[in-house]
């Protein structure tokens, strides 16, 4: 609170009229002297022409008040000299004041700019009563037990006290003004008009702190007392297990053993894999910690509870959603978008139903994996993917057995502990790319993951648990038919996905690959356009592909030139035509050919097919003198040559 002006004026009742400065963190008694920081906004008299100012300091009853009253503050205030002033960083403000005399606030006005108050001062010592001095005896006893449990006071306080021991009023002010007592204890100290009441109240507080002191120290007693305690028992505890140790009765997992028996009495585990757990578990304590079997049956433990053997995520039944989350994800296959469609409606109405395993072909580049992705979205499922091309050891699949240390389970529950959920979306890509040799077959072992009669208890090698896996739902990939072995592909519902026609082409860059393209190389739809001409000299001229990765890495390409010609200064929007795309990729890497759109004696149009595309060749025959033999020449395969022969004949 700011103060008026410094000056006295009497009101005709023998009162004075002072500025109000308010304090809610200190008090400040007759003859003290106290530093206190006003906050910002509050504001001193003017000083006088000593220097100084004179103010009367009133406090609140509980907080500080914004407009204060007279209900809202103590009766009673102290005349203060403002004797210093420091300006403080941020508008506060330093003032030291000192306490002349205790004054009763009689009235308060609050309605000018400033907060002026009429007070009337009291005695210095008001009427005394009898007994004071042995209150003064009684303080000085107490003092003498309560100084040298702080150690934050001066040494010779006490004697200090002692030596000003001129008046009850005063010694009380003075004492209560040195001790670290509460607040609203000094500020009852400071309102009490008869020295006799102040001792009194004096003498309260400083029993009231030995006394919080004596509950504080017996309950650090207590609590140092139990922390000895439990000391000790470790320290028994430690001497018993190295008695053990020594009589072979050593219980090395004990502390383990029993965490791990707390989780697996939370885990709900199946009834065999919670035989299995605790079997193995109880094992571990009569297992020395330093040796390997030690760690063997610690891992396979955590394994069977970590496992996801109860949690699972509710399925979101929305077909429109899930054509949505299709239709964004992927522009053209509309036959492949329906079969997912009708695949996710039979799962809506019958939920537990062990239908077909889709098996998603095509050439590289046409979205099989992100078709996964997408399925997994519309289902509300988590979704997790395993490689299995090139694999060519059973155990990747089924797990090692548990015989040796590092032994771990496939792959198979390895993505299902990380997905968290008995029925995420797991995708098996590349299944027409794995091999077999004397380690095991693994298309033996995917079948039997994805046989909907078997795998509701399959029995990883490593866990020797049942887990169901029926709620899974399997996908596969490949991009071609015929190396998938034929025990694996009669299992499996082939879904083809045909290559992009260039239409399709153009839409998905537009929609999807150019605006991608354009934001990961820093860029935006400011600074580059492609045109449909321009997309269609990079499709015709500089990818041929089923797929639309090479169609992406030269958008890619094109945006780095453009991103590099920016920061070099070029800041005109780039547009990006046939021209331009030959100017900043080079010639067209591929060329239609012409030839044999009219009839020519000799040559024939073939068509070449394979995993990545097709394309049409121009085929040449010559005649030569010679003994009738055929020449052919070109990377042609067995099958060619023998329908060139043919041809011949």
């Amino acid at each position: 609170m700011a103060s008026a002006g410094a000056r006295r004026t009497g009101d005709g009742n023998g009162g004075e009229v002072l500025p109000a400065v308010q304090l809610a963190s200190s008090v400040v008694f007759p003859f003290d002297v106290v530093s206190v920081q006003l906050e910002e906004g509050e504001a001193l008299p003017p000083p006088g022409a000593d220097g100084e100012s004179t103010v009367l300091v009133v406090f609140p009853r509980r907080a500080r008040v914004r407009t204060p009253s007279l209900d809202a503050l103590h009766p009673v205030g102290v005349v203060c000299r403002v004797v210093q002033r420091i300006a403080m960083p941020g508008g506060a403000v330093q003032a030291v004041f000192q306490g002349q005399a205790r004054a009763a606030l009689r009235a308060l006005n609050v309605e000018g700019p400033l907060p002026v108050a009429v007070a009337e001062r009291l005695p210095a010592d008001g009427e005394d009563r009898e007994g004071t001095d042995r209150v003064v005896v009684e303080i000085l006893d107490l003092l003498h037990e309560y100084l040298p449990r702080d150690g934050s006071y001066p040494e010779d306080l006490e004697s200090i006290l002692r030596m000003n021991v001129r008046g009850p009023g005063r010694f009380a002010d003075l004492v209560a003004a040195y001790l670290h007592l509460p607040l609203p204890c000094k500020r009852e100290i400071l309102c009490a008009d008869e020295p006799g009441r102040r001792l009194e109240l004096l003498r309260d507080a400083i029993r009231a702190e030995l006394s919080r002191w004596d509950v504080d120290s017996d309950v650090q007693k207590k609590v140092r007392a139990q922390i000895e305690q439990r000391q000790k028992e470790q320290y028994l505890r430690q001497q018993m297990r190295v008695i053990r140790r020594e009589l072979g009765e050593e219980e090395a997992g004990e502390g383990e053993a029993d965490e791990l028996l707390a989780r697996l009495a939370r885990a709900r585990l199946p009834r065999e894999a919670h035989e299995a757990a605790e079997r193995e578990i109880r094992r571990l304590r009569s297992v020395p910690s330093s040796s390997a079997e030690y760690h063997v049956i610690r891992t396979y433990a955590g394994w069977l509870l970590d496992l996801p053997w109860r949690r699972r995520t509710k399925d979101r039944n929305d077909l429109k959603d899930a054509r949505r989350i299709l239709d964004a994800r992927h522009a053209a296959l509309t036959r492949v978008k329906e079969r997912i469609l009708e695949y996710l409606a039979v799962r809506c109405l019958k939920p537990d139903q062990r239908g077909p395993i889709l098996c998603l072909v095509g050439p590289p580049g046409v979205g099989k994996t992100s078709l996964g992705h997408a399925v997994a979205e519309a289902l509300g499922r988590r979704f997790v993917r395993m490689s299995v091309g090139g694999l060519r050891d059973e155990a990747e699949i089924k797990g090692h057995r548990r015989t040796y240390v590092g032994a771990m389970p496939g792959k198979v529950m390895q993505l299902v502990k990380r997905a968290g959920t008995r029925n995420p979306v797991l995708q098996i890509d590349e299944v027409d790319k794995m091999g077999s040799d004397f380690r095991g077959d693994p298309a033996s072992a995917i079948l039997e993951v994805l046989d909907p009669e078997v795998n509701a208890e399959f029995r990883d090698h490593y866990l020797d648990v049942g887990f169901d896996l029926s709620q899974v739902v399997f996908l596969a990939t490949a991009n071609l038919v015929d190396p998938i072995p034929a025990a694996l592909r009669d299992r499996l519902e082939l879904v083809r996905l045909e290559g992009y026609t260039r239409e399709e082409k153009l839409a998905i860059a537009r929609a999807h690959l150019v605006p991608r393209a354009v934001e990961a190389n820093g860029l935006h739809a400011g600074h580059v356009h492609f045109t449909s001409a321009g997309l269609g000299a990079l499709i015709d001229g500089h990818t041929r592909e089923a797929g639309l990765r090479e169609l992406d890495r030269k958008l890619h390409a094109v945006c780095r030139k453009v991103a590099a010609r920016r920061v070099r200064g070029e800041t005109a929007r780039v547009t990006v035509g046939k021209r331009r795309v030959q100017e900043l990729l080079g010639p067209a890497t591929y060329r239609h050919d012409h030839a044999g759109r009219r009839p020519e004696v000799g040559v024939v149009t073939g068509l070449a097919w394979t995993a990545a595309g097709g394309a049409l060749l121009t085929i040449e025959a010559t005649r030569m003198p010679g003994r009738g033999a055929i020449q052919v020449t070109g990377h042609l395969g067995e099958v060619m040559e023998e329908s060139a022969r043919a041809a011949l004949s």
